[in-house]
């Protein structure tokens, strides 16, 4: 129990971090390709979708601030749907995606896997604040 603790605390650590590896991901997909705002700033973020949920659970931007979210899934064929903001896209197993968008609108936004096989799935909710 306590290794799996460290190993959980450790994922929860890398996962955090809000500048990845230089490094592509491995699909290279870009969805929602996003055009240069002079309002905003450039924000990257490292997203892990684990069996618990997700790494990081909430994302803060600004209205205006370009996202660049590195999304990966080492375990099973997933999803990543931001709701409200269209944003949708598939990630076979093992394989990542990077999902670029202008923060164009104010709120709160749900981010989930965008596919259902299970109860406990539903408890995999982030949020995407945007101020």
């Amino acid at each position: 129990m306590k290794q799996i603790m460290i190993l959980l605390v450790l994922l929860m650590i890398i996962g955090c971090s809000t500048e990845p590896a230089a490094q592509e991901p491995i699909s290279g997909k870009v969805t929602a390709p996003a055009t240069a705002s002079s309002d905003g700033q450039v924000k990257t973020f490292e997203v892990r979708l684990l069996k618990q949920g997700f790494v990081p659970e909430t994302i803060e931007v600004n209205k205006g601030d370009t996202v660049r979210l590195y999304v990966a899934t080492a375990s099973e064929h997933t999803g990543f749907r931001i709701e409200g903001l269209d944003i949708e896209e598939r990630l076979p197993k093992e394989e990542s995606a990077v999902i670029e968008f202008t923060a164009d609108k104010s709120g709160v936004f749900e981010y989930n896997c965008g596919i259902y096989c299970g109860a406990e799935k539903e408890a995999m909710i982030g949020k995407l604040i945007v101020h």
